[in-house]
């Protein structure tokens, strides 16, 4: 039952993480870009520190790289990031969310 309730958690911190960084790309808000940023770097950081889920890690990079690729087209003109940019930044998160899960 312990480990279905750190997996909950884990989830929800990273549907949180991925709902603050969503909101600042599409309204062009920098402290969401920069609270979900820092809430999926940290949910990485706890992750690879506590258990080194690299597999685990790499998927929620790439499902990060892959909502970024899916949003980027209603991006906020006035955002702080520019569509290309952020096409570069989902396809780097989807390159290294791959890499990190085929590391074991």
């Amino acid at each position: 039952m312990g480990e279905k309730a750190c997996f909950a958690a884990v989830g929800a911190w990273f549907l949180i993480g991925l709902f603050f960084w969503g909101r600042g790309i599409l309204k062009g808000r920098t402290g969401d870009l920069i609270a979900g940023g820092a809430i999926l770097a940290a949910l990485c950081a706890f992750l690879w520190v506590t258990t080194a889920f690299f597999d685990l890690i790499g998927g929620m990079l790439a499902a990060t790289g892959l909502a970024t690729l899916i949003m980027s087209p209603w991006a906020s003109p006035s955002g702080r990031l520019r569509r290309a940019d952020l096409v570069a930044l989902g396809m780097g998160f989807l390159i290294l969310g791959a890499c990190l899960a085929a590391l074991l």
